[in-house]
């Protein structure tokens, strides 16, 4: 039996989609982009797993936020995954992917992979999931909302309520090291 990685997940679907189906579906949106995934069936096949091999590593990468499910849409990366694919394109289909998207397109495009945020959800998940591993479960004192002013973090954008108007960062990234990596340069990086 072959042991699937995540590497070797993306390595074979940017193979299907760059040398063999020749199309690369990207998703964009203001600060963030996305890749879909071939579909299970199709992965298992060029990786000659069965389906439930495949299931299996998807739900482990999925769970290591490299990639996202939709029920509709199929499996598209994440940020983290994205990174994935940019380093696996640059250094094993850098000529396929030229040749699909052509010079001009493929440095901004590596470059845009590299640095997509994630999507405000995912975001609050991983923090969740960390927090949860982390600190004691802390139960706040119930507020009135309405006294409380709306803030946005000047590191991970997240939306945060407080009445001092000196804030800057949400409570998440206010104590360092942030487990987001930031262009403030006031925070650690991961």
């Amino acid at each position: 039996m072959v042991h699937l990685t995540p590497q070797k997940v993306f390595e074979t679907a940017l193979w299907i989609q760059l040398c063999d189906t020749k199309k690369l579906d990207i998703d964009f949106f203001p600060e963030r982009i996305r890749i879909r995934l071939p579909s299970q069936r199709h992965l298992s096949l060029y990786c000659s797993v069965s389906k439930d091999d495949m299931m299996a590593t998807l739900n482990d990468m999925k769970n290591q936020h490299l990639i996202k499910k939709e029920h509709q849409t199929g499996t598209w990366t994440t940020y983290k995954g994205n990174r994935f694919v940019a380093d696996i394109i640059e250094k094993q289909y850098q000529t396929q992917a030229s040749m699909l998207l052509g010079e001009k397109m493929l440095h901004p495009l590596l470059e845009r992979l590299r640095t997509s945020k994630p999507e405000l959800k995912e975001l609050s998940k991983e923090k969740d999931v960390i927090r949860s591993s982390v600190e004691p479960q802390k139960t706040s004192p119930s507020v009135d909302r309405k006294i409380l002013k709306l803030y946005v973090c000047e590191c991970c954008q997240s939306k945060f309520y407080t009445n001092d108007r000196r804030r800057k960062y949400c409570d998440w990234c206010k104590s360092p090291p942030c487990m987001i990596k930031t262009d403030c340069g006031k925070h650690g990086t991961r």
